[in-house]
């Protein structure tokens, strides 16, 4: 049984909240902290300073290490880490979810604008 550390935690969340936009970055941290809560102040704090750092640092060789290991350490321990696992799925969901909103509305926008004719967005009139 081994659970995860807060700093590979904090490192996790990081990795997820940096895909995000920047300006998504402090409200989510605010609310993943809430939500995170334990009730003791200095935990949230540790938690929230562990993440605001790490989210600027995502290119250095020894913070991809320990994502990669706090990501397969909340793997292989699912049962010990299941409130962490549930947690960095809502970050996994919200990132698929702005991710394929954008490709929706890129699509959109190219069909628009191609040829100067309006086209059919579920392409049958292509």
């Amino acid at each position: 049984m081994s659970r995860i550390q807060t700093g590979e935690f904090g490192i996790v969340c990081a990795s997820y909240i940096r895909q995000l936009p920047k300006e998504l970055h402090q409200p989510l941290i605010h609310v993943f902290i809430s939500v995170n809560s334990q009730g003791d102040y200095d935990d949230d704090e540790h938690l929230r300073r562990l993440i605001e750092v790490n989210i600027p640092r995502g290119d250095e060789r020894d913070i991809k290490a320990a994502e990669k290991w706090g990501k397969r350490k909340l793997k292989k321990y699912y049962d010990v880490n299941f409130d962490c696992n549930v947690q960095i799925g809502v970050l996994a969901d919200l990132l698929f979810l702005l991710n394929t909103n954008r490709k929706i509305m890129k699509t959109i926008k190219e069909r628009k604008t191609s040829n100067g004719k309006k086209k059919d967005i579920r392409g049958l009139n292509s």
